[in-house]
């Protein structure tokens, strides 16, 4: 499947255009004495305040001290008051998760699981967190009827519900990637639908999905040197057409695409090259991408405690005339990158 204008050429990666004016800023660092593994991240403007999270181990990926963490600003842009906003319960502990913000509401979905060992996800299930008056976040338990790791911030379609994109998890066999469908505005009952997955290649059901009003594109990550893993579903993510692979190349790494203010589409990806996630890149486009510019292009640091080097795991999200893209260096510190959108090809209403 095309998801790349077939009548331009996919840039070589000397080809990728700069972004003027992006402005990066490291909003969290591991340290020594805290918690050194951060993996996932999520970031949403709610009532002229800014959230960013993301999972946090005290040893390595997904072990069970996993819980999320979270930073606000008022500005968008220096972040501080450094809190945990989910807790370890006997067994069981919470990875990243998403936002969303409903009006006077702030959610935060997130999964659940016995994070014992890196390759399994035993009794994986979504919950909700809902804000209270107080600024703290109440649990308000399972918002699935099955295994669900949620990836892309929810939004409302054609037909009135809601739509996320995520994981279906047992183990590292079986990844496959899954939407969850809200019952209208109950934030609280969502239906999972896993998709197929691809005969062509290992899978990684990390997803994202693109809205076209009656046509949902999904957008998955695929195994290495192959094109992205997509599908499409014309009944609001009922049903879905058989995963196949696309021609837009990617890194084996989660993928994060949304809407941008004059009806194009963005797609937050690493580019593949023979470096694994040395580059994250943003492609833009209407019924196709068509532009690709980078965020970040080689590495700047060395891990310091346990993973290796990459710029991974990226989130978007719009406010006026700026994409603020969240996402991990090194599986260690949080970044966050602001994005003009005039620099991108976007013009927005003065």
């Amino acid at each position: 499947m095309n998801i790349w204008n077939p009548n331009i050429p996919f840039p070589t990666l000397d080809e990728i255009k700069p972004i003027d004016g992006i402005k990066h800023i490291k909003i969290h660092t591991a340290k020594e004495d805290g918690y050194k593994f951060l993996l996932g991240n999520a970031i949403v403007k709610h009532k002229d305040r800014w959230y960013a999270s993301f999972a946090h181990s005290s040893v390595g990926e997904n072990d069970n001290s996993t819980k999320v963490a979270e930073l606000t600003s008022v500005d968008g842009e220096n972040y501080g008051d450094y809190r945990f906003i989910t807790e370890k319960d006997g067994a069981y502990s919470r990875s990243h998760g998403v936002y969303l913000s409903k009006g006077e509401q702030l959610w935060f979905f997130c999964p659940r699981a016995q994070y014992d060992d890196i390759m399994r996800y035993p009794d994986l299930r979504m919950e909700a967190y809902l804000m209270d008056e107080n600024g703290k976040y109440r649990n308000m338990g399972f918002a699935t009827d099955g295994m669900f790791w949620p990836m892309c911030e929810p939004f409302r379609m054609k037909d009135g519900n809601f739509i996320m994109a995520g994981l279906a998890a047992e183990d590292v066999s079986y990844g496959k990637a899954a939407v969850a469908i809200s019952d209208g505005d109950n934030m609280r009952k969502w239906t999972v639908v896993e998709l197929e997955s691809p005969a062509f290649s290992y899978l990684w059901g990390e997803s994202t999905v693109l809205d076209f009003g009656d046509r949902l594109l999904l957008i998955a990550r695929s195994g290495g040197n192959m094109g992205a893993a997509v599908s499409e579903s014309f009944d609001f993510g009922k049903t879905w057409s058989p995963m196949c692979e696309s021609n837009l190349p990617i890194c084996q790494s989660k993928v994060y695409g949304g809407s941008l203010p004059n009806g194009e589409r963005y797609l937050v990806f690493n580019y593949n090259t023979p470096i694994d996630r040395d580059t994250l890149c943003i492609a833009v486009g209407k019924d196709s991408f068509e532009r690709l510019y980078y965020i970040k292009k080689g590495y700047e640091e060395e891990p310091v405690y346990i993973k290796t080097r990459q710029w991974s795991y990226p989130y978007g999200f719009v406010d006026g005339d700026k994409l603020y893209v969240s996402y991990n260096q090194n599986k260690e510190n949080a970044m966050l990158s602001i994005v003009p959108l005039s620099s991108i090809g976007i013009k927005t209403a003065e």
